[in-house]
């Protein structure tokens, strides 16, 4: 064959080489798009990720995690408190002064384990992990932003500069620690208020509808609801008939939340998809009965949903309404009165379900981790809205202490 045949379909070769070199990069570059919103030094690091090798055992890849790993360091070291807020919710000092202390104390404590495989794999053989893989910092980091945004996968393998396993373990190891750690954070506690505090937060309720109105919201320190929390289909059926919600056609479990007038949590229950609001609530009801004493006028709204009783005021239905069609206009204007400030509890379920935990749907089949994951969400819930201050109940009925207390420093220099 002549020499000059083979010209052209090597040009052809060498073109078509080309085009799939730019596609490459165009799809590399759609990638990109995806991190726009990261720190600038991570920009670098995102695009050597995606063109370079994966394979753990490289040389390269060894030295590529180290060096991701460090820019992690440098955002935790150098970042400032929008940085913070924006990856874990909570300002730099709360990070590093009252979370990071505990968990220390608790991840140092406790032993990272994993499964040995062996013959017998029904033997548990488990030997401890060594601890340089990720530092005590770094595990924290890795808990809260999974509570806050829940990154996928290779968004963690690429942050905190681990494999899938190992980040996967350290993740439940981390909020096994964080969950222990709560009891030692003041800020965090989830308990019924004191007495004392029920006054406090009921004056602010009165505050914010203009003064107490003679008894239908006078005392009412908090707001009640419930929450349906989805989460996958089971493979066992007895499962999903226990998990199965028929109202909202999902399975997933039920949640029960008292939130208070300040924007914290002080009383929540997860049960499983088939359990009722006022089932829920009955434990509650006890504990309130017992706490608060008939002499005086404390309770809580909640919805239709629950039932009226000593400590609880909710709107009346329609059933209700047509049973005494003499008192329409009383009726009305009581529900409309609770109805305008019970509107809080749904600020309270939104402050909840903001953690991107919730968006991806739970485990009935791991059950104990979906609710520890439950639980550190409920805790972090209440480090935010007490010392980041980012709640729109807290801001909405705590609007004027701020002043007041400005007010009261200025009075103290002048007397």
């Amino acid at each position: 064959m002549p020499d000059h045949v083979s010209c052209p379909d090597s040009i052809i070769v060498v073109v078509c080489c080309h085009v799939l070199v730019l596609a490459m990069l165009e799809w590399h570059l759609r990638r990109v798009q995806t991190v726009l919103d990261m720190q600038d030094h991570l920009k670098e690091a995102y695009l050597t990720y995606l063109l370079g090798k994966r394979k753990r055992n490289t040389r390269f890849n060894r030295a590529f995690l180290s060096r991701l790993r460090s820019n992690f360091d440098d955002v935790l070291a150098i970042g400032d408190d929008s940085v913070y807020v924006s990856l874990f919710m909570v300002t730099r000092h709360t990070f590093h002064e009252i979370l990071l202390p505990p968990f220390r104390a608790e991840y140092n404590s406790r032993a990272v384990r994993r499964r040995v495989r062996g013959s017998d794999r029904n033997a548990a053989k488990f030997v401890r992990l060594d601890m340089r893989n990720m530092s005590a910092k770094m595990t924290l980091a890795l808990v809260l932003s999974h509570l806050v945004g829940n990154p996928d996968t290779r968004m963690r393998q690429l942050v905190h500069a681990q494999c899938e396993e190992t980040l996967t373990r350290y993740l439940k190891f981390g909020v096994e620690c964080l969950n222990a750690a709560w009891c030692r954070i003041p800020s965090s506690r989830v308990s019924l208020p004191t007495l004392g505090e029920m006054q406090y937060l009921s004056s602010l309720v009165e505050r914010r509808v203009g003064g107490a109105d003679g008894g239908v919201l006078n005392g009412t320190f908090g707001f009640i609801d419930g929450s349906m929390h989805t989460a996958q289909k089971p493979t066992c059926s007895f499962k999903e008939r226990e998990y199965y919600n028929g109202y909202y056609g999902c399975n997933g479990f039920k949640a029960v939340y008292l939130v208070a007038a300040d924007g914290t949590i002080r009383w929540a229950k997860l049960c499983p998809g088939t359990a009722y609001d006022n089932t829920v609530y009955e434990s509650l009801a006890l504990e309130l009965h017992d706490r608060i004493p008939h002499t005086l006028p404390y309770k809580i709204l909640g919805d239709s949903a629950f039932s009226i009783t000593r400590v609880l005021v909710r709107p009346y239905t329609s059933r209700e309404i047509a049973a005494h069609p003499g008192r329409d206009a009383e009726i009305r204007s009581h529900n409309k009165k609770i109805s305008s400030i019970r509107i809080a509890a749904e600020w309270g379920m939104r402050d909840i379900k903001r953690f991107s935990m919730f968006d991806s749907k739970l485990s009935i089949e791991h059950k104990d981790l979906s609710e520890a994951y439950w639980e550190a969400a409920i805790h972090l819930h209440n480090v935010v809205a007490r010392l980041t201050n980012i709640n729109q109940t807290r801001n909405v009925f705590m609007r004027g202490e701020a002043n007041a207390e400005i007010l009261r420093e200025v009075e103290s220099v002048f007397h």
